[in-house]
C-alpha cells in the first residue's frame, strides 16, 4: 500500500474541511500538518511530494478528524499566536483571537514605558494580555485574576514560556473580590455574549470555549457592570481602566462606565474596521 506524500495528505484534509464548512481549510491543512510531522511551511512547500511516516500520517488523521468536527485548530495543537507570541491554549480557556490584539494596542500608548507601572488583567484566561503587556512593558508588573484554577495554571505556563513569570502574580477571585492594591492600569476582556445567543454561536466556540468566559447575563453587559462598580477603588491617579465589547456594545459600555463617573477616553478598532476596545478615565 503506497505511503501517504505532503501533497496527498493536504488535498484530502483540504477536502475533508471545505466539506464540513471551514472557511479556512488550506491553512487549517497546513497547520495541523506541520504539527503532526514537525515539518516547516517552507519544508512542505519545497518537496510536497516527501512521504510522511505512517505514524505521522496517523497523528494527522486523528487532527483531522478533530477538526472535522469544529475543534479549533488550536486547541488540537495546544497554542495559539497572539501579538507575535506564541501561548499555551487548553479548553480551560477561551482561545486568544486578533480581535483581541485591539485592546493590547489601545493599551500601550496610555501606559507609561519608562517607570514601574502596575497592571491588572481581570478574568485573565490563557494570560495572553497581561503577558503580552508585561512582554511590551518591560519596567511593569502585574496581576492576572481570574475565578478558574485551570485557567491560572494555564497562566502560569505561558508567564514562564515567555519569561515573565518573576513579574507576574496570578490570583483566584470573582472579578475585584479578593484584590487589593490599586493600579495604573485595569484590564479585560470579559464574557460578553448574551446568554440566549451562546448556542447560536460558530461551534468552534460554543462547544470548545468554556461558557464562563463568553456568557455576559441577559444582555451580556453583567461582567462591565461588575467591572465598573469596583473599579475607581483600585486606581490610581491617572490610572485607566480599558475594557474589550462586542459588536454594536459601545454605547451600552461606556453608559455602564458613566454612572460609575468613568469619562470614555479613547477606542480602538479590530481588523474588520469594528470598534473593539474601550478606555476610560475616572471624572
Amino acid at each position: 500500500m503506497p505511503r501517504e506524500t505532503v501533497a496527498s495528505l493536504l488535498k484530502i484534509a483540504r477536502a475533508a474541511f471545505e466539506d464540513a464548512g471551514h472557511e479556512s481549510a488550506v491553512l487549517d491543512a497546513r497547520l495541523l500538518l506541520q504539527a503532526a510531522t514537525g515539518l516547516s511551511h517552507e519544508n512542505l512547500i519545497a518537496d510536497p511530494d516527501q512521504i510522511v511516516s505512517d505514524d505521522q500520517t496517523a497523528i494527522y488523521q486523528s487532527y483531522v478528524a478533530r477538526r472535522k468536527h469544529h475543534e479549533p485548530v488550536s486547541k488540537i495543537v495546544g497554542w495559539r499566536e497572539f501579538y507575535g507570541r506564541r501561548f499555551h491554549v487548553t479548553r480551560d480557556v477561551l482561545d486568544p483571537r486578533a480581535d483581541t490584539e485591539a485592546l493590547i494596542d489601545l493599551c500601550l500608548p496610555h501606559v507609561a514605558k519608562d517607570r514601574a507601572v502596575r497592571i491588572i488583567d481581570l478574568g485573565s484566561g490563557s494570560g495572553a494580555i497581561i503577558i503580552t503587556l508585561l512582554g511590551e512593558l518591560p519596567l511593569a508588573s502585574g496581576v492576572a485574576v481570574d475565578v478558574s484554577p485551570a485557567a491560572l495554571e494555564v497562566t502560569r505556563r505561558n508567564a514562564q514560556s515567555l519569561q515573565v513569570s518573576d513579574r507576574l502574580e496570578r490570583l483566584q477571585s470573582n472579578w475585584f473580590v479578593s484584590v487589593e492594591g490599586d493600579f495604573d492600569l485595569i484590564v479585560s476582556n470579559p464574557p460578553y455574549i448574551r446568554s440566549a445567543d451562546i448556542s447560536g454561536l460558530a461551534p468552534d466556540v460554543s462547544q470548545f470555549d468554556p461558557v464562563l468566559a463568553l456568557d455576559g447575563g441577559g444582555d451580556g453587559l453583567d461582567c462591565y457592570r461588575q467591572i465598573a462598580a469596583h473599579a475607581a477603588r483600585h486606581l490610581r491617579v491617572g490610572g485607566v481602566v480599558a475594557v474589550e465589547i462586542g459588536v454594536g456594545q459601545m454605547q451600552d459600555v461606556a453608559g455602564v462606565f458613566g454612572q460609575h463617573n468613568f469619562h470614555l477616553l479613547a477606542q480602538q478598532v479590530d481588523l474588520a474596521q469594528h470598534i473593539r476596545a474601550l478606555l476610560f478615565t475616572a471624572r
